[in-house]
């Protein structure tokens, strides 16, 4: 007997999955049909092969991050994607433009002032706002991209799926 799981479920993205379940059980949003469908495949899979829901849910999947190191790159990029937007009042510069003027300003934080803050549990009160997405995105643990290809890549990324990952942006605020 063959059952597909949910992480045979083309680019569905199994942090999204979670956290649209999370929003379903806590808040009373409605659950999508695909979610439901997703839960209702992996919950048979686990069944049937006798594997664990997380390995059937695509959570635990061998090569694969894990779930709370994909959501920390949501975090990320997404303070990334803000920061970038905090350097100019102009909504005419393109986000090429704001990412070359990013990338020097990431270097200078990274390189001279994360370390006398990085224990604190928030940035001062008097820092502009770029800034604190800097420390927001630096609290991640995870490296930034210090080049400005690298930057726009990710503030692409992030912007692109700032509408579509309501699930997974809920599941990242519990990190």
């Amino acid at each position: 007997m063959h059952t597909t799981s949910y992480a045979g479920h083309g680019n569905a993205d199994s942090a999204e999955l979670v956290g649209n379940m999370l929003a379903h059980l806590t808040a009373g949003a409605p659950l999508d049909p695909d979610t439901a469908r997703a839960w209702a495949d992996g919950i048979v899979a686990s069944v049937r092969r006798g594997e664990s829901l997380d390995t059937s849910l695509g959570l635990s999947a061998s090569g694969r991050r894990t779930l709370q190191t994909r959501l920390l790159h949501l975090r990320r990029d997404d303070h990334l994607k803000e920061a970038a937007a905090a350097l100019s009042l102009d909504p005419a510069l393109s986000t090429w433009s704001r990412c070359l003027r990013l990338v020097p300003l990431i270097r200078t934080f990274v390189d001279r002032e994360w370390r006398a803050v990085r224990m604190e549990a928030d940035p001062p009160d008097d820092w502009p706002v770029w800034k604190v997405h800097l420390f927001r995105a630096m609290q991640t643990d995870l490296a930034l991209p210090r080049s400005p290809r690298g930057v726009y890549d990710v503030v692409q990324r992030a912007q692109a799926c700032s509408t579509r990952r309501s699930g997974a942006r809920l599941l990242s605020h519990y990190l």
